[in-house]
């Protein structure tokens, strides 16, 4: 537990948290101005954990100083933001100039621009007194897109990612003049006398069909991501084990054509788990899901564990799900590891938390289980979009704001979550304590070092399927509200997201997979995000 001081913050201790995006107060949803403490300003700083640890005020300045000197041996910025067809100008950074600077960029879907530039030739910019020398390197008009800067000075190399948005995003169906009318439903309230316990994809599918008769022409639902299951079961759609792979308890069973081949997922089906065995699992308003999952995953693991003819028909179809979605053995691996070392990830043998798994660390067939299942789920998924899309229908996905702290994410990329803290929200007049959600939030300098791949990742599983994304809690791609774990939610503190770099990214997937996207505002978002920015991103 943070214990909060009123003692005074002190200039340098302010100025450093400015520097890295901490905000030293708010304002919470009962429209009280919380300043911040020392205390819960040191915390922040330090789960940042890529400076000296700051015990007390008095290294603040150093720590500043320090900062200041990273910025101008970085040269450039990890992330550039752009407009399409534009030419532009980003910041070089340079302790001492050189005679000349070698420029690249590398275009996304191929093709490069090579160029040398005397330095004498650079427009030097204005700086504060405290801030590193700076002079603007012009850059030609580029297309929409991701493409690599390369500048070599002296011996050193150093890259960084240009993120060229749309000049004004694709309104796609929030024209002016579209109008809808949209439902929405839980896929676990969805549950029918075929489906398993809870619902399926085809269980939304025919909610789909029957609201179709009344003009519905937008079908969302909660967040249909990987969770924690059925042993250890995580019922939350909010705190996924990863925001790219779907979740295998939504399979239909009855949809998957090869389970018929096989003798052991049908004696399953239809007797271990009959119908009236089924039935159990959903009684008097309650859904059993860690058992229906648990079913689920027995017929499919007796299926994939089946030798015959047809396997091979199948590990064709597996193949090249994996050559287009090649990250998903990894994700397989994780999850067998999961069930052989346990959920916490850092408990595991050294190698294995690391993010390196041997070949003997992970049960095979569990491996297996994790493929097909990811497999199958996934042209389910693609499958219900286009018989939405014959309709004239859209499905509505939900993309939370995190992640859970044992998933998949956070141990493939463990730099980029800052572990000893949380994401939440202050106090309002619901909660009068604030909230802690149990998801790390990101790193907000660490994801622009990999350019949001993580973030690039998530928008594009979900607008593969889907006509419209929401954005769950959407003023998180400007700032988040850390909580320090163990405390409470009045010692947690607003940090700046890279803002104008992920809204970039959004426009530009929206407009690649002609997407909608809705951002969620229960009127806490401020007006730069609600009012600037719709007219660019139709957010």
């Amino acid at each position: 537990m943070v214990q909060l001081s009123d003692a005074p913050v002190p200039p340098s201790l302010l100025d450093l948290a400015h520097a890295r995006g901490i905000e030293t107060h708010y304002v919470d949803g009962r429209g009280h101005e919380r300043p911040a403490s020392v205390e819960s300003l040191l915390t922040v700083l330090n789960a940042l954990g890529d400076m000296e640890t700051l015990a007390t005020p008095a290294g603040a300045r150093h720590a500043l100083r320090h900062y200041s000197h990273e910025r101008v041996e970085r040269v450039l910025e990890p992330v550039y933001v752009l407009d399409e067809g534009v030419s532009a100008m980003v910041t070089l950074r340079m302790a001492r100039k050189l005679a000349s600077v070698d420029c690249r960029i590398e275009f996304e879907f191929g093709g490069e621009s090579s160029w040398q530039v005397r330095t004498d030739e650079l427009a030097m910019l204005e700086t504060a007194p405290e801030e590193p020398r700076a002079w603007a390197l012009a850059l030609p008009a580029m297309r929409v897109g991701y493409h690599q800067l390369c500048v070599i000075i002296g011996k050193r190399t150093i890259w960084s990612t240009l993120i060229v948005r749309p000049l004004r995003g694709a309104p796609h169906r929030f024209s002016r003049d579209w109008r809808a009318y949209s439902v929405q439903a839980p896929i676990f309230s969805l549950h029918s006398q075929r489906s398993w316990g809870s619902g399926d994809v085809e269980d939304l599918d025919e909610f789909a069909r029957l609201v179709a008769y009344q003009g519905a022409t937008v079908v969302s639902t909660l967040p249909l991501l990987a969770s924690f299951g059925p042993y250890d079961f995580e019922a939350s759609p909010y705190r996924p084990v990863s925001r790219r792979f779907w979740n295998d308890r939504w399979i239909a069973l009855d949809q998957v054509e090869f389970l018929s081949h096989s003798f052991a997922a049908q004696q399953l089906m239809n007797d271990t788990y009959s119908p009236a065995h089924r039935a159990t699992w959903s009684q008097v308003g309650h859904v059993d899901g860690a058992a229906a999952f648990a079913a689920k995953r027995q017929v499919i693991q007796a299926w994939a564990a089946t030798q015959s003819e047809f396997m091979a028909l199948y590990e064709s179809g597996l193949r090249s799900y994996v050559t287009e979605h090649p990250e998903v053995n990894d994700y397989a691996r994780f999850r067998a590891a999961g069930e052989r070392f346990g959920r916490n990830f850092r408990e595991w043998p050294s190698t294995a938390k690391s993010g390196l798994l041997r070949w003997n660390d992970v049960d095979p067939t569990l491996v297996r289980y994790h493929l097909f299942a990811q497999w199958i789920i996934d042209e389910q998924m693609t499958e219900l979009s286009q018989r939405l899309a014959q309709r004239g229908q859209t499905l509505q996905l939900d993309i939370p704001i995190g992640v859970h702290p044992d998933g998949y994410d956070v141990w493939k990329y463990p730099t980029e979550y800052i572990s000893a803290m949380s994401i939440g929200a202050p106090a309002d007049d619901l909660t009068t304590d604030g909230q802690t959600w149990g998801a790390p939030p990101l790193h907000p300098a660490r994801i622009r070092e990999n350019a949001h791949q993580q973030f690039r990742e998530a928008l594009r599983c979900h607008m593969r399927v889907a006509g419209v994304v929401r954005i769950d809690h959407v003023m998180g791609l400007q700032r988040l509200f850390w909580v320090p774990d163990g405390a409470s939610a009045r010692d947690g503190l607003y940090v700046k997201m890279p803002f104008h770099e992920l809204l970039a990214i959004v426009a530009i997937e929206a407009l690649r997979f002609g997407c909608g996207v809705v951002g969620e505002d229960l009127g806490t978002v401020d007006g730069d995000l609600r009012e600037a920015k719709i007219g660019r991103a139709h957010v």
